[in-house]
């Protein structure tokens, strides 16, 4: 899955680098003319060190999403594997049963095209997550776009460790419906357990976005384009309003 957006991923990474070089000079000219002020130093020494690591991780990025998505794979197929196979098939060991299978048979089909789909989208964004990666190291180490680079880092580690705590959940799901007690109510278990699941993907990742929007208009890049955006906006206003009645008529007379 990941091998085949390799280049993609080089490609990207190449393209970074092209700034390494930049990013370096500025660095060093602020710690040339820091002067004797020891907060500017330590914020050209800051910067640096940030440059120097977000180069080693931005090359090895490959390596580690790979060891990463390694990890959150055998973590979730680990606790997949304790599962009863036959805790997915809804089906009915007495009258009881079978009156709440028919019921909740629909349901039950809905909420499994609707995992099927967020289990789509969360395989594309893995998959985009090999060049989305490198680019959410470059931003994170540059303070003023901190914020983006969070937000991609966030959504990434989310799509990659989310299965592993979903897995947890229909294992538990799975034990419960084993007791006597609740042999009768498997289709509901099955139900509710994909409910919480799909609410908790949804949960997810609204809570990323609103957090990390959050974290993104408070910063400094997030501050310049609100002011940017205002100051667009009090333009067009200002150019709307001097737009005078005789200019107004004039264009009547020549409409006429």
């Amino acid at each position: 899955m990941i091998e085949s957006f390799k280049p993609i991923w080089q490609i990207i990474v190449y393209i970074l680098s092209i700034f390494y070089g930049l990013l370096l000079l500025y660095s060093g000219i602020k710690f040339i003319i820091s002067g004797y002020s020891p907060e500017q130093r330590e914020f050209a020494k800051e910067w640096m060190m940030n440059i120097i690591i977000m180069i080693v991780f931005v090359q090895s990025s490959y390596f580690l999403y790979s060891l990463l998505n390694d990890l959150a794979s055998n973590l979730s197929i680990g606790v997949i594997g304790m599962i009863n196979p036959d805790f997915f098939l809804a089906t009915a060991t007495d009258s009881a049963s079978m009156k709440v299978t028919l019921i909740l048979q629909i349901p039950y089909i809905i909420l499994l095209l609707v995992s099927v789909i967020l289990l789509a989208v969360r395989y594309l964004l893995v998959s985009a997550g090999i060049f989305l990666f490198p680019i959410g190291i470059f931003l994170y180490f540059i303070p003023p776009l901190r914020g983006y680079g969070k937000f991609l880092m966030n959504i990434i580690f989310l799509c990659m460790f989310l299965p592993f705590f979903q897995s947890i959940i229909l294992l538990a799901g799975s034990l419960i419906s084993e007791l006597p007690v609740f042999s009768t109510f498997k289709t509901l278990i099955l139900a509710a357990i994909f409910l919480i699941i799909n609410v908790m993907f949804y949960w997810a990742m609204y809570y990323i976005v609103t957090t990390s929007a959050q974290g993104i208009s408070n910063s400094t890049a997030g501050k310049s384009t609100v002011h940017l955006h205002q100051t667009v906006k009090n333009i067009y206003e200002k150019a709307t309003r001097d737009t005078t009645p005789d200019d107004e008529s004039r264009e009547i007379n020549m409409n006429l």
